[in-house]
C-alpha cells in the first residue's frame, strides 16, 4: 500500500470527453490523487445532443458524474475562476481553493457568434442538455401556436433556418424534419406546413470531407425534405427574419451585393465554436493563430510544465473533435502517471479522426482521410462507436438505455 503522502495531487477542470479520460484512466494509479472539477453533474454526449431535440431522453444522452467514478477520485461540481501558478492552487466560484502538483484544463467550447448583429440574442442553439430541451419545448409550441393562422402565417411558424451545414447542423436538419412532421399530425397540424432551410456561407455541407461525400449528404438531406443553401453567408438576426449574401452571386456580379431575408420563427445557430474564454485567463497562455492554446508536444503550456491542455483548447492538429478529446485524455493519463513514477514520456502525437454523421433515420455519412462510406453501414459503424464508448464509462444497463430507439421514432 502506498503512502498517502507520496501522492501527487492531480485536478481536472472540465466534465467533458478528456476530463473523463484523464480522471479514470489516471485514478488507477496508486500515486495520484486525482481531483474532477465540473461544472455539470452529468457528462453530456455532445455528439448526440441533436437526438435530444428531436425526441431522446435526457438519460440516452447524458450519464451522472458519479456513477462513471469510484470513489478513488474526489468529484467537486463547482466552477473554476482562477489559477495562481505560483502557489499552484485552483480558486472555485464557492470560494474553495484546491492545490495541485498537475492540472489539467479541459474546458471545452461555447458558441462563436462572429459579431453577427442579432444572432447571440435572437437564435436557439443545443449545446447543453438544457438548451436542447429548451429548444425541443419552443418548436413544439410552434406547432401549437400555429393552429388558427392563415396558411402564410402557419407556414411562417413552423419555418426553421438552420445556420451552419458542419457536423452539428447537418444532424439535426437530417432528422428535424421527420420529428416535427410527426408532432404536427398528432397536433392536428398539416405537416406540409413543415419547412426547414440548412445555410452555409461555405460552398457545400460538411466541407471538410470530400465533396463526393457532401454531395451524397445533400441528396439524403433534400430526401427527408431539407431545403440547402450553400454559399450563403448570414449578415444580421432580427429575431423573426435573418438577412445573407449569396456570396455565389455576389462573385458573380462584379463586386455587387445581393442581399436575400428568409423569414422564420425560429433561427438555430450550429455555424461556430470557439474554446471556452476561460483559457484566456489562464497563467502564461498565448494563443496560437486557430486562436487555440499553444502547447508543448507533451500537451502542457511551454512555460509552466504543470500546466496540461487537453481537449478543445489545444493548439494542436484535429483539435475540436470528440476523437481527437478522448486520445489526448489517455494520452494524458498515461503521461502524468510515467511522470509521477520517473519514467520518460514520449510527446503526444496528433491522429486524424474519422467523420460518422447521422443524417436521419438509418442513414449516415462515414469519411476517413480518402474513404466515403454512405448508408446504412455507416449508421451501423456510429451505433458501434457510441456504443465502445459508452461501455468504457458506465454500466451495460444505461448503455441499452442510452442507444435504444428514439421515443419519437
Amino acid at each position: 500500500m502506498k503512502n498517502q503522502t507520496e501522492q501527487k495531487k492531480v485536478v481536472i477542470i472540465g466534465g467533458g470527453f478528456a476530463g473523463i479520460e484523464v480522471a479514470r484512466l489516471l485514478s488507477k494509479d496508486g500515486l495520484a490523487e486525482v481531483t474532477l472539477v465540473s461544472k455539470n453533474t452529468c457528462f453530456q454526449y455532445y455528439p448526440n445532443l441533436y437526438r435530444l431535440v428531436v425526441g431522446a431522453t435526457v438519460n440516452q444522452v447524458s450519464i451522472p458524474l458519479s456513477s462513471i467514478f469510484s470513489k478513488k477520485v474526489n468529484l467537486i461540481i463547482d466552477t473554476y475562476v482562477s489559477m495562481d501558478a505560483t502557489q499552484k492552487t485552483l480558486t472555485l466560484k464557492s470560494g474553495v481553493v484546491v492545490p495541485y502538483d498537475y492540472v489539467v484544463m479541459a474546458l471545452g467550447s461555447e458558441p462563436n457568434y462572429f459579431g453577427i448583429d442579432g444572432m447571440e440574442v435572437h437564435s436557439k442553439s443545443f449545446l447543453s442538455v438544457e438548451k436542447a430541451l429548451a429548444l425541443k419545448a419552443y418548436l413544439l409550441q410552434q406547432i401549437t401556436d400555429s393552429k388558427g393562422l392563415s396558411t402564410d402565417e402557419a407556414k411562417k411558424k413552423l419555418h426553421t433556418i438552420i445556420v451552419g451545414a458542419g457536423p452539428s447542423g447537418t444532424e439535426l436538419a437530417g432528422a428535424l424534419g421527420p420529428f416535427l412532421k410527426g408532432e404536427a399530425k398528432k397536433a392536428g397540424v398539416d405537416p406540409k406546413l413543415i419547412s426547414i432551410d440548412l445555410l452555409d456561407s461555405a460552398p457545400r455541407v460538411l466541407s471538410a470531407i470530400p465533396e463526393k461525400g457532401s454531395q451524397l449528404v445533400t441528396a439524403q438531406l433534400k430526401k427527408n425534405g431539407v431545403t440547402v443553401y450553400s454559399n450563403y453567408g448570414v449578415n444580421a438576426c432580427d429575431g423573426d427574419c435573418i438577412s445573407v449574401t449569396d456570396r455565389a452571386s455576389t462573385e458573380v456580379a462584379s463586386g455587387e451585393v445581393k442581399t436575400l431575408r428568409f423569414e422564420a420563427s425560429t433561427v438555430i445557430w450550429t455555424a461556430g465554436t470557439k474554446i471556452s474564454t476561460v483559457f484566456a485567463i489562464i497563467p502564461g497562455v498565448v494563443m496560437t493563430e486557430k486562436k487555440r492554446v499553444q502547447v508543448t508536444p507533451k500537451l502542457t503550456l511551454p512555460t509552466d510544465d504543470t500546466i496540461y491542455i487537453a481537449g478543445d483548447g489545444t493548439g494542436t492538429p484535429y483539435s475540436g473533435l470528440a476523437q481527437t478529446a478522448i486520445d489526448q485524455g489517455q494520452y494524458l493519463a498515461t503521461a502524468i502517471s510515467n511522470r509521477i513514477h520517473g519514467i520518460a514520456v514520449a510527446d503526444y502525437m496528433p491522429k486524424q479522426g474519422t467523420f460518422v454523421i447521422p443524417v436521419g433515420k438509418y442513414w449516415a455519412i462515414l469519411n476517413h482521410k480518402t474513404l466515403v462510406v454512405s448508408g446504412l453501414l455507416a449508421f451501423i459503424i456510429r451505433f458501434i462507436v457510441d456504443a465502445k464508448y459508452f461501455m468504457s464509462i458506465t454500466s451495460f444497463s444505461h448503455v441499452i438505455t442510452m442507444l435504444k430507439k428514439d421515443t419519437s421514432a
